[in-house]
């Protein structure tokens, strides 16, 4: 399911994060690696162009060295991971990623997020979400943190489902790669009270009230079931699952149960809202920019299973 793993490198700590992340994941699934540096020629825009540029085999080589060295200092063996070095002119490092991503057929892009706090938009940063919105595969988002410790392979893949057209692959995709990772699954669903008569079958006049009733989580946890069920019965080595449902709103709901820096999220950036934000929906918004631990998001899993 991920043959190419995409890193979009610029030397930060984020970036460097997302790194340490990619190389863990790739030993056990198998992945090759392609590291990507951008050189943004507008940077300053009133300095010549060939003062803003210089040869991309030099950069190249250049990437290739700073790799040998990160991947020593952490302990890696450079020839235990498959790795391809690039780099790319444009004049924006997201567009560029995205061209990438796709005349390479990467699988899944990995990058760095500021990890930044109090100002809003920097909690994500503008590249990151851009290529969020516009990638053609999933990505995954890794936090920049004060912990020294280096990402690991996932321990535990959230898959949070809103019963939504799109979170149907998005189960799918995420128990696809708990199985390629050896990881436990946890299956969650929040009970939106206001929304209960439009999604869980329940008439119209019957107490909204009722949506945090336990014969209503019932209800909710049994459909969960069956959805597992359905998503696992091709796989032949299932992950262990844990169903749960929540009566908290659904973004504090996935921050809770993906509490550790070793639970990955996987998720629609489209949920039940559509295109009420666009491409990225609110709930998924609100977790890739506070979630501990990486996050995997896609426009369409269906289009990558």
């Amino acid at each position: 399911m991920i043959n190419d793993l995409l890193v979009a490198r610029d030397f930060s700590t984020s970036s460097d994060r997302a790194l340490h992340a990619a190389f863990a994941w790739a030993r056990p699934i198998g992945s090759t690696v392609h590291l990507l540096a951008i050189q943004v020629t507008n940077d300053n825009p009133f300095e010549p162009a060939e003062q803003r540029s210089g040869p991309l085999e030099r950069l190249r080589e250049q990437l290739k060295d700073r790799t040998h060295s990160d991947m020593a200092q952490s302990g890696y063996d450079p020839g235990s991971v498959s790795v391809k070095h690039d780099v790319q002119r444009g004049e924006a490092a997201g567009p560029a990623i995205v061209r990438y991503a796709e005349r390479a057929e990467i699988d899944l892009i990995m990058m760095g997020t500021t990890g930044r706090r109090g100002v809003r938009r920097a909690m994500l940063g503008s590249v990151a979400e851009e290529v969020v919105r516009t990638a053609p595969c999933p990505v995954c988002t890794v936090r920049a943190t004060d912990e020294g410790k280096p990402p690991t392979v996932p321990e535990r893949v959230v898959i949070p489902v809103d019963f939504s057209a799109p979170s149907r692959p998005a189960l799918a995709y995420g128990l696809h790669l708990a199985q390629q990772v050896n990881a436990d699954a946890t299956i969650v669903h929040a009970i939106e009270e206001p929304s209960a008569p439009l999604i869980y079958g329940i008439e119209v006049g019957e107490k909204t009230k009722s949506s945090g009733s336990e014969a209503l989580k019932d209800r909710v946890h049994r459909a969960l079931n069956e959805w597992v069920e359905q998503a696992t019965a091709d796989l032949g080595n299932p992950p262990s699952c844990d169903v749960q449902v929540h009566t908290s709103a659904p973004a504090a709901a996935i921050r809770e149960v993906a509490s550790s820096p070793s639970d990955v999220v996987v998720m629609a950036t489209e949920g039940r809202t559509g295109m009420e934000r666009m491409v990225l929906g609110s709930v998924a918004e609100s977790v890739l920019r506070q979630a501990v631990g990486p996050v995997i998001t896609a426009r369409s899993f269906a289009e990558v299973l």
